[in-house]
């Protein structure tokens, strides 16, 4: 059976993405192990080009340092076709019409039955091509990106693109649909209207599956065009009109009350308390400047205990905190100001450095 799967892949050229995918997917070089490479088809090459690998190679040497080297796709090929080489070679055609340079690998693992492809393409037009000597020509701006590559839906039209393809050679295949009811699962011990509930999703589903998305939105257009058409008959009635309800304009009171003004808050500013830089040189003043800043920190810390909110509290500890700290590191320091060096006192020696 046929599974839905398109992949969208890209590869930045200063990553040298482009080589690395080309030599993946061919399982070249250090990706020799990969057994699973049926077939690698280079298509569209310009004339200096080698093969795919060099052509990718110098995407990567020549676009611009944050531009993409190649866009790819991974294509689920479905188990009905049974060219599956030739089914796939034809949605590449027919998705790139022969607009850019491309390599495109088949794989196939007779264990896994895992039939895919992987395309990888220039996103750059075929200006150029003919130029023997002057591979550089090719990645500038006079040989513009596809502008049809920068729509935003084209990923929707490549996806369509390859729905039709699997319909080709699986004409009854539906992909699941995110609008479909849920049918939850088969219980045991399930109640009568549980049963009933689960039948009806699945007939919905049924529905939906044999409509298909495209009469299923025209049948749902259909519907909202009938609607739209009853309202403007009933509407055209004078019972009608009579009925439909027209909210009235906004009036406005001159001498409207005003809003009652937000209470200032009483709660005390703990935060913006400013730190003592400077102290005097003056035992005397010092002492008395010290006491302040503990007595102001001790106040602090007795007004934060009162205020709800760890918020509020933790901030007040914070500056708790830069207060005392500040104070005692200053105390300090006069302190040993003022204390005459040891003589006895031997100097430490500095460790020697680990190596």
């Amino acid at each position: 059976m046929a599974t839905f799967y398109v992949k969208v892949k890209s590869g930045l050229a200063c990553k040298n993405a482009g080589q690395y995918c080309a030599a993946y997917i061919s399982g070249i070089g250090v990706h020799g192990n990969k057994h699973e490479v049926e077939k690698v088809i280079d298509k569209n090459l310009p004339a200096w080009a080698k093969d795919g690998e060099d052509f990718f190679k110098k995407a990567d040497e020549l676009e611009r340092a944050n531009g993409r080297a190649y866009r790819g796709l991974v294509i689920a090929i479905p188990n009905e076709a049974k060219d599956k080489m030739a089914w796939v070679q034809s949605y590449v055609d027919e998705l790139l019409q022969d607009k850019h340079a491309y390599r495109l690998a088949y794989h196939f693992d007779p264990k896994k039955n895992n039939p895919h492809a992987h395309l990888m393409f220039c996103e750059r037009g075929r200006k150029f091509e003919d130029k023997v000597d002057d591979p550089k020509a090719y990645f500038t701006r006079k040989n513009g990106k596809d502008a049809n590559l920068k729509r935003f839906d084209w990923l929707t039209d490549a996806k369509a693109l390859y729905l039709a393809h699997i319909r080709k050679v699986a004409p009854d295949y539906t992909p699941a649909m995110t609008g479909e009811t849920k049918i939850g699962p088969e219980r045991k011990n399930a109640s009568e209207e549980y049963k009933a509930q689960r039948q009806l999703a699945i007939e919905a589903n049924a529905a939906i599956r044999s409509m298909g998305a495209a009469d299923a939105i025209e049948c749902c257009e259909s519907m909202l065009d009938s609607i739209d058409a009853e309202i403007a008959a009933i509407q055209s009635t004078p019972e009608g009109r009579a009925r439909v309800i027209h909210s009235p304009a906004p009036t406005f009171v001159a001498n409207a009350p005003k809003r009652p003004e937000k209470e200032a808050s009483k709660k005390p500013n703990l935060v913006k308390q400013k730190i003592r830089t400077t102290y005097s040189t003056d035992p005397v003043e010092f002492v008395e400047q010290i006491s302040e800043d503990v007595e102001r920190a001790t106040q602090m810390g007795l007004k934060a205990l009162e205020i709800e909110g760890e918020t509020a509290k933790r901030k007040a500890m914070t500056a708790m905190k830069q207060i005392s700290v500040y104070t005692l590191d200053q105390t300090a320091q006069r302190l040993k100001s003022q204390i005459a060096p040891n003589p006895f006192e031997i100097p430490r020696k500095p460790k020697p450095p680990e190596w």
